[in-house]
């Protein structure tokens, strides 16, 4: 009979946790990586106080960059309603705003006295019916999870039609 020589086995390293040197992916880097589609769509977008029209500038699988003359503010949620055409009911999403990119007049009526905010707000009603938002400041907004797939179900159709 043959002898089989059997080897002995050393105990396995332990390991710690799985680290990476890497840097993790902020916003702006993940923003990068989703497709962003120039597409020019009429929308009303709602607040708790005030309702107004809008345009986007692009839009995305998570969300779009619309111009209204809304004040919107960064965390605030939105009501967001598409017309959809072909006799069928007006498209609600809810939406987050995550990105405010003022321009000068935005940020100047941003320091309002409390004494001219009727005033102020009386401003914002009558402009908010003008339909030239060219100068209206852009807002990212982000679909909220459960109307995630609604948008993209209406982004696909804005896009293929």
């Amino acid at each position: 009979m043959k002898a089989i020589a059997v080897e002995e086995m050393s105990a396995p390293e332990m390991v710690g946790p799985i680290t990476s040197d890497a840097p993790e992916n902020t916003v702006s880097d993940r923003r990068k990586y989703v497709a962003r589609i120039p597409i020019d769509i009429s929308l009303r977008v709602a607040t708790s106080r005030f309702s107004a029209p809008a345009r986007t500038i692009d839009v995305s699988v998570t969300g779009l960059q619309v111009r209204t003359r809304l004040p919107l503010t960064l965390g605030e949620r939105v009501i967001l309603t598409f017309q959809t055409g072909n006799n069928q009911p007006p498209l609600n999403l809810c939406a987050e705003v995550v990105r405010v990119q003022a321009n000068q007049e935005s940020a100047a009526s941003a320091l309002v006295a409390p004494a001219e905010m009727a005033e102020v707000l009386s401003e914002v009603a009558r402009l908010s019916t003008s339909q030239d938002l060219s100068a209206a400041p852009a807002f990212g907004l982000r679909i909220l999870r459960d109307d995630s797939p609604a948008w993209q179900s209406f982004v696909r159709l804005q896009v293929l039609s």
